[in-house]
C-alpha cells in the first residue's frame, strides 16, 4: 500500500530458488481465536477426564483488494498411549498429524471476514495431570 515497512536484509549466497522477504505486519488483516466455551465441555467418565475444545478463528480483510492468507493453528499430539487426543472438524484445513499443525489457506474479499472453526477431544486418565 505504498507504505514504508522496514528494512531487509538478502543474503545473496543462498542457492535456493526462492527467496523469503519479511514485509512486516499487514495492519489491513485482522485476527482473532477464541475458545467457544458454550461448546466446550469437560466430563469424568470412570478413571478417565474427556475435555473437548471448540475454537473459532475470524478473519477480516478490511484492506480494499482481496487477499489470500494462509492461517496456522495447532491441536496437542500425545507421545502416551493412555493419552487419546480425537480431532473432530478442522474447517477444512490440512493437519500435520506429526505436529499437531493445521493449516487453511483462504481468499477473503475486500471489506469481507471468514470464520473457521475446529475442535479436538482429549480422554486422560484423571490421576495424570495434563497442561493444555
Amino acid at each position: 500500500n505504498n507504505t514504508y515497512v522496514g528494512k531487509s536484509y538478502i543474503n545473496s549466497n543462498t542457492t535456493d530458488d526462492t527467496l523469503q522477504i519479511s514485509l512486516g505486519r499487514d495492519r489491513g488483516v485482522m485476527l482473532m481465536q477464541e475458545k467457544v466455551k458454550d461448546l466446550c465441555t469437560h466430563k469424568k467418565i470412570g478413571s478417565n477426564i474427556k475435555k473437548n475444545f471448540v475454537y473459532e478463528i475470524v478473519a477480516k480483510n478490511t484492506n480494499k483488494d482481496d487477499i489470500t492468507i494462509v492461517i496456522y493453528d495447532r491441536v496437542p499430539v500425545s507421545k502416551k498411549n493412555e493419552i487419546v487426543v480425537t480431532i473432530g472438524n478442522l474447517d477444512g484445513g490440512e493437519l500435520d498429524e506429526s505436529t499437531g499443525i493445521i493449516k487453511w489457506k483462504k481468499t477473503i474479499k475486500a471489506g469481507e471476514s471468514i470464520k473457521i472453526g475446529f475442535d479436538y477431544e482429549v480422554k486422560y486418565p484423571k490421576d495424570k495431570p495434563i497442561n493444555l
